[in-house]
């Protein structure tokens, strides 16, 4: 599989010190998707502070268990069948962001929300948004007027559904409602 976004892609956006791989050896052995694996083990994930992704010390320690990174994992509702497989991210806008390693999807679990959503089909689509993001970020979280800022989100929001037509299948893409549009109402 070519993946949607490269580490050369990456490192020219976030910076080379800004992008964090985790070695096979080093990554959680509850993920089992091989492309997650080879992703991570040889793309990465951006690693800027203050960013709409800040996966903390999360992908250096390899990726925590979801019950270690959020500690109500079990008391989610609709938790599927791979739920064992899944490991803790980071945070997207303050939301808790998980991989379910077993099928490779990128999972939002909004704060205050007990229902995980889907937020990307696959990890380098994942990637590939927070890269698109990045080339608003300033203006998105800038001093401009919400009119300015509402647009873009919303374009953004459509590039990402059309990206990724397996994780806006629902009547609001996660993208959409409630990492974007949280960028917006300031």
């Amino acid at each position: 599989m070519t993946f949607a976004v490269s580490r050369a892609d990456l490192e020219t956006t976030f910076g080379a010190d800004h992008v964090t791989t985790i070695p096979p050896d080093r990554l959680n052995p509850a993920v089992v998707h091989p492309d997650s694996r080879r992703f991570l083990a040889e793309v990465g994930l951006p690693a800027a502070d203050g960013y709409i992704y800040e996966p903390l010390e999360y992908l250096d320690s390899g990726l925590p268990n979801a019950r270690d990174f959020y500690p109500w994992f079990g008391d989610l509702e609709a938790r599927p069948v791979t739920a064992d497989h899944w490991v803790g991210l980071g945070y997207c806008q303050a939301h808790g962001t998980f991989l379910d390693g077993a099928t490779g999807i990128v999972w939002l679990l909004p704060e205050g929300e007990s229902e995980a959503l889907i937020l990307n089909s696959r990890l380098d689509l994942f990637a590939q948004c927070l890269l698109s993001v990045h080339s608003r970020w300033d203006i998105l979280v800038g001093p401009t007027h919400y009119t300015v800022r509402t647009p873009i989100a919303n374009a953004l929001a459509d590039e990402f559904e059309t990206l990724d037509p397996a994780a806006s299948a629902v009547t609001e893409s996660t993208w959409r409602h409630w990492v974007l549009d949280t960028l917006t109402d300031f």
